[in-house]
């Protein structure tokens, strides 16, 4: 049974959803190796797993699943003490600098290049791009006994194909830095990054951003703050977004008021079909989501997050009954997930 957990990173991948890092109970995450639990969606069942030379543990990391190198990538997070390279703030909590690689088959893990990586951070949203490159946004770097957020414009990306760091100066919109943010990426190019907040020496909270809906184009690397033509949401940190077609459905998380978060258990869903024009809608149309949803299914080179979700089968003969009770399906799947991650 998984114990009340928080602060840890999932990443699905096939029928598996892999939760690593992260505090458990009363756990003050002073452990030595990586928490490591795997949850079959077939059986229904939570284990918890042996790893081979596992790095220590932490918590906020991110990880992510390329398909193409069958491995998954972990880095950043914080944690009280190790061996490794780390920068630290005042409170002596430590952040490391390493790329974990950890083989899913096998259970064996592996370094990763840091060398022109990024210094130490947490709370960083990630998406893997279908070049190899994964790319990270965002995030909370220790500063002076505080809490300082990296620049948006600077991105680092890791290239999976060849073990390397690079960054992407971007141009265009000056998105107000930001940490605990989600981020998914479109089949069309489009990085849609939403949430966050600001982080200083004087609030270690961190205060919410204004701008909470950011979007890059990874053609050129450019940034927009999209137009959108409904009432947002209350502004947020550690939601989980999940991408379903072209509709982001933002799940959990806490609600600012000031440098103060309330938990919520709300759900939003983001219409991202219209560059233009994004829209918060009440009323879902399971038969767009499911169009798009299978026309991602035809492309080969799908892009990858950290939020991915299982497709669904339907036939061609399935009525519109069916169709609503495979999107709740995938609804529920997503909230499952939002529940391990956001609650503990």
């Amino acid at each position: 049974i998984l114990p009340p957990s928080s602060f840890c990173t999932a990443t699905l991948v096939e029928d598996k959803i892999f939760l690593i890092g992260g505090l458990y109970g009363n756990d003050n995450f002073n452990k030595s190796n990586l928490i490591f639990y795997v949850f079959d969606t077939k059986k229904q069942i939570w284990n918890q797993t042996l790893t081979i030379n596992p790095p220590a543990n932490r918590i906020s990391a991110s990880s992510i699943y390329n398909p193409k190198t069958g491995k998954i990538y972990i880095f950043g997070g914080r944690f009280n003490s190790s061996t490794i390279s780390t920068t630290s703030d005042a409170n002596s909590t430590n952040y490391p600098l390493d790329m974990n690689i950890l083989d899913p088959i096998s259970y064996k893990w592996s370094k990763g290049s840091s060398f022109n990586g990024p210094s130490g951070r947490d709370d960083q949203a990630v998406v893997l791009l279908p070049s190899g490159l994964i790319l990270y946004i965002g995030g909370r770097s220790p500063n002076n006994g505080g809490y300082i957020n990296p620049s948006m414009t600077e991105l680092y990306a890791y290239d999976t194909n060849n073990d390397t760091w690079t960054t992407k100066i971007t141009t265009g919109y000056n998105p107000s830095p930001r940490g605990s943010a989600q981020a998914v990426l479109i089949d069309d190019g489009r990085v849609i990054v939403y949430g966050g907040v600001i982080g200083g020496a004087s609030n270690q909270l961190g205060l919410p951003v204004n701008d909470a809906l950011v979007v890059l184009d990874t053609k050129d690397f450019s940034w927009t703050q999209p137009s959108v033509s409904s009432t947002p949401p209350p502004l947020s940190r550690y939601q989980t977004v999940t991408l379903v077609g072209y509709y982001l459905i933002v799940a959990f998380g806490q609600i600012m008021s000031g440098d103060t978060g309330i938990s919520t258990s709300n759900i939003y869903i983001l219409d991202a079909r219209n560059k233009t024009d994004y829209k918060w809608i009440v009323d879902f149309d399971p038969k767009e989501a499911k169009t798009s949803l299978q026309t991602n299914a035809t492309n080969t080179d799908v892009p990858q997050t950290n939020t991915s979700v299982p497709q669904t089968n339907t036939s061609a003969g399935n009525s519109g009954n069916s169709e609503k009770a495979n999107i709740g399906l995938i609804v529920g799947i997503v909230i499952g997930v939002a529940v391990i991650i956001a609650i503990g």
